[in-house]
């Protein structure tokens, strides 16, 4: 696409440069750019782009999109306000991708992985083609992306649509982070189905209060709404899932402009379950839809694992999957990296890692835990530095209520110092219990909760779940409690499976 041929789609704008400069993809990395690339330039909350037009244009830039005129010798696209834009022109420079996708955005604050890869699939145990771009990675047609933000930059977002669909994908599943519906990151993505998990305190160092955070969330229902149908028969029909059993539903009711499609536990919810039935390593329940009802084995344990089960299910359901087919299909999930993922090297106890962050979801996790374990239920979690630090006294109150012993560790520390973040947990601690203790070295908390685990007792580790790294400041070191547990367990002979 030629530069002349953008600006159709940009009104306002106004070009200095030649018109005629081809663009061949778009971004607003400086990092990323390539040669023939439009180099968007974004003022943000930390760093303004226009100071990396220089760096944009020695890495080949054709052409940079600017909220003024800069003086450099590129082609430059004049706009008022770049940010909202970076999306749209991503997807007019690949062709409007997004066109030929079935796209699904899942958003809550728990629950959000785990139904986009329950969702994928099922679609793909029906024969769908299918991709994912979730926090924890993803996958497009062939290619396995790398853990990143919940909801990837928009260009990188349109340039990976175009992959999916120049590989003959059919649907496409992504999380939608609220941070992401915020900064317009999702813009320029047409959706056919939002489905909302649900809320809890979560973010609130970034929105500001519980309800900004909830209005977030609830404008990708509204912008779905906007959408409307249309004729395309790819991208016909528009609908909203939505948790019945959330405390806010009524309110998201009122927001939403298409379809509603509800999931919950009793008989006022569409597609509902009953019947559930916890083992050690799955869950039964009965499933009912219209005049469907089937038993579910599901390879996971929890309450919150079925709920997720649910929502996945009526994302299946809208895309014409049968029920019958995505209820076989369950059987065989393989899970989700990190969540509620068991490391057994044949010990006598169980250990789990889990991604459970916030307050709501250490307290499902725990819950959970302490139905399935006869023993001791051993914990070690952390709050991530520079984040929400009201919930930190709260997770400290709840972590000594409900697990028996508690080792208060770090969790991307970030540039906060370590101890001093463990005093905020431990400020919410009541005076008088003492089933707990402290431990700044994630490896070493870790190792400690191992060495004290007896036959029949379940450890938890919490918080990291699937990630890789431990940040601290500027840098981050290699670090997965994953790996921290094998390790730690072969050392203290047991075998691995």
């Amino acid at each position: 696409m030629i530069v002349s041929e953008l600006i159709r789609y940009l009104p306002a704008a106004i070009i200095h440069g030649d018109p005629h400069t081809d663009i061949k993809g778009v971004t607003a990395d400086s990092r990323l750019v390539k040669p023939g690339w439009l180099f968007v330039a974004v003022v943000g909350m930390q760093s303004d782009g226009h100071q990396y037009v220089y760096e944009a244009k020695q890495k080949g830039a054709s052409a940079v999109l600017v909220e003024h005129l800069m003086d450099i010798d590129l082609p430059q696209i004049v706009i008022e306000r770049t940010q909202p834009l970076t999306g749209p022109i991503a997807a007019a420079v690949h062709g409007f991708p997004g066109e030929h996708l079935r796209i699904t955005g899942v958003t809550g604050t728990k629950g959000k992985t785990s139904t986009c890869y329950m969702l994928d699939h099922l679609l793909r145990h029906c024969y769908r083609k299918t991709s994912l771009l979730c926090s924890i990675g993803g996958r497009v047609a062939d290619r396995v992306l790398d853990p990143t933000l919940t909801t990837r930059p928009a260009a990188e977002i349109q340039e990976l649509l175009a992959i999916a669909v120049n590989a003959g994908e059919e649907h496409l599943a992504m999380e939608v982070g609220s941070h992401s519906i915020v900064q317009r990151r999702i813009t320029g993505v047409p959706f056919d189905t939002a489905i909302f998990t649900n809320i809890s305190h979560e973010h609130l160092d970034y929105h500001g209060s519980m309800e900004k955070y909830y209005d977030a969330k609830a404008s990708l229902f509204a912008w779905l709404g906007c959408c409307a149908w249309s004729s395309n028969p790819i991208k016909g029909r528009k609908t909203a899932i939505i948790n019945h059993d959330e405390h806010i539903f009524t309110d998201m009711l009122e927001r939403i402009a298409v379809p509603v499609f509800t999931y919950g536990f009793d008989s006022k919810s569409q597609i509902w379950a009953d019947s559930i039935v916890f083992a050690d390593d799955l869950t039964t329940f009965c499933v009912h839809w219209h005049d469907e009802n089937y038993h579910v084995t599901l390879p996971l344990v929890g309450r919150f694992s079925v709920a997720n089960a649910l929502a996945a299910l009526a994302g299946g359901i809208t895309e014409g999957l049968p029920l019958k087919d995505m209820v076989e299909g369950l059987l065989h999930f393989p899970g989700v990296p990190g969540r509620f993922e068991r490391i057994d090297h044949g010990q006598p106890f169980t250990v789990v890692v889990d991604y459970a962050h916030t307050e709501a979801s250490l307290m499902q996790v725990l819950d959970t835990v302490r139905e399935m374990t006869k023993g001791r239920v051993i914990l070690v979690f952390g709050c991530t530095g520079e984040r929400d630090k009201v919930k930190r006294p709260l997770m400290g109150a709840l972590a000594v209520a409900k697990a028996d012993y508690v080792i208060i560790s770090s969790d991307d520390p970030h540039a906060e110092d370590p101890e001093s973040i463990i005093s905020d947990i431990v400020a919410g601690i009541p005076s008088g219990k003492e089933n707990w203790s402290s431990q700044a070295d994630r490896a070493r908390a870790v190792v400690e909760a191992l060495a004290v685990a007896e036959p029949g007792d379940f450890v938890l580790l919490a918080g990291k779940g699937h990630e890789t790294v431990q940040v601290f400041g500027d840098y981050a070191l290699p670090y997965s409690d994953q790996e921290t547990a094998r390790r730690t367990l072969a050392a203290m002979g047991y075998g691995g499976k």
